[in-house]
């Protein structure tokens, strides 16, 4: 799936499972719908990830895992570039060897994606 079509279905799901968890009526319930979401974001994990190129030594050490993910932002950022899905993996290898700095919200996106799968 695209990534653009990917982060659409991403948010919406998502809106909808933040809405399920504030309306959680008990704690199995709502066991349920965390355990979704998990699973939902480790989606997001992994696709991000899926677009860099297979190196080691990325450059994210001043990247925080604990920030969120505005993939809103993300998607923003694909359709200001006006990427389509077969370039976004070149455009992120242009920004690893030019030595960009990786503050660019796509790249960063991944970098973070990538590191926190690293990390376990």
């Amino acid at each position: 799936m695209p990534l653009e079509k990917f982060l659409e279905e991403y948010i919406e799901v998502n809106l909808a499972m933040k809405y399920k968890i504030s309306t959680a009526p008990n704690y199995s319930e709502l066991h349920v719908v965390l355990v979704e979401l998990y699973a939902h974001q480790i989606k997001l994990l992994k696709k991000l990830k899926s677009y860099l190129p297979q190196i080691t030594g990325y450059s994210d050490a001043h990247l925080k895992q604990s920030s969120p993910f505005d993939t809103y932002l993300i998607l923003k950022s694909i359709h200001s570039k006006n990427l389509k899905e077969n370039e976004i993996k070149n455009y992120l290898c242009t920004l690893l060897n030019a030595s960009e700095d990786s503050s660019e919200t796509l790249l960063e996106a991944c970098l973070r994606a990538n590191k926190i799968i690293s990390n376990g």
